[in-house]
Formats: C-alpha cells, sequence, structure tokens
C-alpha cells in the first residue's frame, strides 16, 4: 500500500511541475530525473544498492533544501515523498 500511495504522491509531483511555470529548466530537469530514480527503484523486485539510495536520498535533500526557499508551493509535495521512502526503507 505505501508504495501505491508513495506513487501517487509522484504523480501529484509530476502534475504540479505542469502547472508550475516559475521553475527554471536545470531545476525542473533534476526534479524529472529524481521522480524516475524513485519510480526506478520502486519497480525493482530486488532490494536496491547502498549507491543507488545514497543518490537518491542525496539529490531529494538538495531539491528540499531549495524548493524550502524558492518553491515553498511545491516542497510539500518533496517532503511526502521523502516520507514514504523512509517509510519503505528506501
Amino acid at each position: 500500500m505505501e508504495k501505491k500511495r508513495l506513487q501517487g504522491t509522484l504523480e501529484e509531483l509530476h502534475e504540479s511541475l505542469q502547472e508550475t511555470h516559475e521553475i527554471d529548466e536545470q531545476t525542473r530537469r533534476l526534479l524529472k530525473d529524481l521522480t524516475n530514480d524513485i519510480q526506478r527503484l520502486l519497480e525493482q523486485e530486488d532490494q536496491p544498492s547502498s549507491d543507488d539510495l545514497n543518490s537518491v536520498s542525496d539529490d531529494l535533500k538538495e531539491l528540499l533544501l531549495k524548493f524550502q526557499t524558492e518553491h515553498p508551493q511545491l516542497n510539500g509535495v518533496l517532503r511526502r515523498i521523502a516520507d514514504g521512502l523512509a517509510n519503505l526503507g528506501i
């Protein structure tokens, strides 16, 4: 169930990004790459490698810090994604 909830939150982020024009292309690309990486981790049957987990975690932390001040409307969605990943042990 937790994976489905997280996938729903990823979809919410995707929809929010389509509606937001205030995000520069570099940040938009980082978000897209991050969501693709998270989706790939969720679809894996085996436990993800520690390198994959660390990479996703680092990217997410970086974006959370950036969005906290620059894009607070999307920060809540990113925070829910981080919480969902933590609940799944990712």
